[in-house]
């Protein structure tokens, strides 16, 4: 009996952990885990000024946010005094079916008083990094053809990357105007 592991095995192993790595991350954010939401790679960092902050913002003002109606709306969750972790939301009160994509980020808001300025974080999540490094796995371990099928989903999640930076950077200017009006 031959216990070696050959590449069906390897590969096989790393898609059941990027699928555990999925779900449990996918879990993390639908049930707003405050330890997860801080965890992560920070790919963004945006801020935007405000004239000045006479008031609180309230988890159910920010949530009347909706950036774009042809997307899933962003949903806020209150973490703290000022600070606020948020994300794509698929449970949307509407009736509309709302358009949308997987959760490839998160984020934290700071509203800081004192500055006057709005700060968003985009925080990566695990799972697409670990889902296009099996993907490149396999891309390379196979004929020439597969990377013909990786490279779309390269670009597919660059595009989706592109897409959340722009809404979360908008994140941040909506909070920010919203700030501005007394």
């Amino acid at each position: 009996m031959d216990s070696s592991l050959n590449i069906e095995d390897i590969f096989s192993l790393l898609f059941f952990v990027t699928l555990f790595v999925a779900i449990a991350e996918t879990l993390l954010i639908t049930f707003w885990n405050r330890f997860y939401f801080q965890l992560g790679i920070p790919i963004l960092k945006y801020s935007a000024k405000c004239k000045s902050i006479s008031f609180g913002v309230t988890e159910a003002r920010l949530n009347k946010i909706d950036d774009h109606k042809s997307l899933a709306k962003i949903g806020f969750r209150n973490y703290s005094t000022n600070v606020f972790m948020f994300c794509e939301s698929y449970f949307s009160n509407s009736k509309n079916p709302r358009g949308g994509y997987t959760l490839l980020m998160r984020g934290m808001l700071y509203i800081d008083e004192e500055d006057s300025q709005v700060t968003v974080y985009g925080i990566l999540n695990t799972y697409p990094i670990l889902f296009l490094a099996l993907s490149g796995f396999y891309a390379l371990s196979e004929q020439s053809f597969v990377m013909l099928l990786f490279l779309p989903v390269l670009v597919f999640e660059i595009i989706i990357y592109f897409v959340q930076l722009k809404r979360y950077k908008s994140v941040a200017r909506r909070v920010a105007s919203i700030l501005d009006q007394k």
